[in-house]
């Protein structure tokens, strides 16, 4: 039982591509574990930040299709604040994981 999950954790040499390295090849294995977990991260960051900015512009075509309704504008706006403090995250932990040194 104990072997299976150690496999299942060294599951990153199953060769799924994740990021593109400096001559535009996909990367299909990596060195170790540390590699492709902060592959992954860089990945869900990319997809939440695609995501954030979505989710603003879907805020602002609802605050401009609200017809004057305070509830539909507060509800807009709500999301649309919600979106920018999310995106405003991502920003930070792009900028502090090099700080705190991950690489």
């Amino acid at each position: 039982m104990g072997q299976y999950w150690l496999g299942r954790a060294y599951a990153y040499t199953i060769g799924v591509p994740i990021e593109k390295d400096s001559s535009g090849k996909w990367v299909t294995s990596y060195a170790d574990f540390t590699s492709y977990f902060l592959a992954l991260i860089k990945l869900a960051i990319n997809i939440a930040g695609s995501l954030a900015i979505l989710v603003i512009l879907w805020g602002a075509f609802r605050y401009v299709t609200s017809a004057g309704d305070e509830a539909k504008a507060k509800e807009a706006k709500d999301l649309i604040i919600g979106a920018v403090v999310g995106f405003a995250l991502l920003v930070l932990i792009r900028v502090l994981v090099p700080i705190i040194g991950i690489q």
